[in-house]
């Protein structure tokens, strides 16, 4: 499966605008499928890939990505350490032309930071300083 990101766009096969239906007609049935409510969501365990979306009056809005595995442009992201995953994530906001700016979570009991770049719809997790997920969604800016 291809696992590479573009900003604005989307993720692998599956784009920002897809229904559940897209990413089920595109990728087959999901392991498990929450349907709660404010949160409908789709697992696929062997992919490595979960989709959230927020129901708003009973639409489903906000795609979410959550993925075990990432690429942008050919470089796998989980294979880079935290101060050059930065690194890139500074270049494509220079490619952008845009502020390079963030927001910043730690964890202390957990061991877990969070940094959340709105711009590029990009929010990478790390625990003891090793990226352990990431969550696409679309950008404030394209």
């Amino acid at each position: 499966m291809n696992y590479n990101f573009k900003i604005g766009d989307g993720f692998a096969d599956i784009k920002f605008d897809y229904t559940h239906n897209q990413i089920i007609n595109t990728l087959g049935k999901p392991n498990k499928i929450y349907n709660e409510d404010v949160l409908f969501a789709l697992e696929y365990d062997k992919l490595g890939l979960y989709f959230s979306y927020n129901k708003h009056n009973n639409k489903l809005s906000e795609l979410d990505i959550f993925t075990e595995k990432i690429s942008y442009l050919n470089k796998n992201w989980y294979s880079l350490k935290k101060r050059n995953l930065l690194n890139e994530i500074k270049n494509i906001y220079k490619n952008k032309k845009l502020k390079y700016k963030f927001s910043y979570d730690k964890y202390e009991e957990l061991k877990d930071e969070q940094y959340n770049f709105h711009e590029i719809g990009v929010t990478l997790f790390f625990e003891n300083n090793k990226l352990y997920n990431v969550c696409l969604a679309k950008p404030i800016i394209d």
